[in-house]
């Protein structure tokens, strides 16, 4: 709003990372609370071409029970504050990256120091930050391969 303005400099240096950096189709999460096109929600999956966790036309191409449940567990990660109910959707909603930039700080500054609490912890690892963006990897999730780059590891099924 007029009154809480964000610098994009911020998430585009961010997005300049990824794109050098990541490869593969990460499912990273950002906040998704706002609007797509006047608040810039999802905008990190959206420059970089990764998996968000709930799309910004997902009602239009899946059913509504569908986005709802996968809309209430995205907005569930930002508002719980409980550690060990974060990681399990992490787990759930198979993520493989975090992103904390100005938005996400504005509109979910508990969910933010969560976070960084669950980095200081080791259950997040921080591969990039500047003045105000952070990328955060999931554990176990991402490897790095003999280029440098990042990529999602191939997760094999039970049985």
């Amino acid at each position: 709003d007029q009154n809480n303005p964000i610098e994009l400099r911020h998430d585009w240096a961010a997005i300049q990372w990824l794109l050098t950096n990541i490869r593969g189709n990460a499912v990273i999460v950002e906040s998704a609370q706002v609007a797509y096109y006047r608040e810039a929600g999802s905008r990190i999956a959206s420059m970089t071409g990764l998996s968000g966790i709930v799309g910004m036309h997902e009602g239009e191409q899946r059913y509504g029970d569908l986005v709802g449940l996968r809309a209430a567990l995205h907005n569930e990660f930002w508002s719980t504050l409980d550690l060990g109910r974060t990681q399990q959707l992490l787990d759930e909603l198979q993520v493989d990256l975090v992103y904390v930039g100005p938005l996400e700080r504005f509109v979910h500054p508990d969910g933010v120091q969560k976070l960084a609490v669950m980095a200081e912890n080791g259950q997040l690892q921080m591969l990039f930050s500047n003045e105000r963006a952070i990328i955060y990897a999931v554990p176990g999730r991402l490897a790095q391969t003999r280029q440098g780059f990042y990529a999602p590891v191939v997760q094999t099924a039970m049985r």
